[in-house]
């Protein structure tokens, strides 16, 4: 089995779509234990 997920960043205040920090990017990718790349990858 093989499972994707799409991260969007969400404001809940103003209700809109916001971009997803750098930092927080770089703790997914620490946590996944890959590079932005490999997890872009489909």
């Amino acid at each position: 089995c093989e499972c994707r997920t799409v991260m969007v960043g969400y404001d809940l205040a103003t209700k809109e779509p916001k971009l997803i920090s750098e930092d927080y990017k770089e703790a997914i990718c620490r946590y996944e234990e890959k590079t932005l790349e490999e997890l872009s990858k489909g």
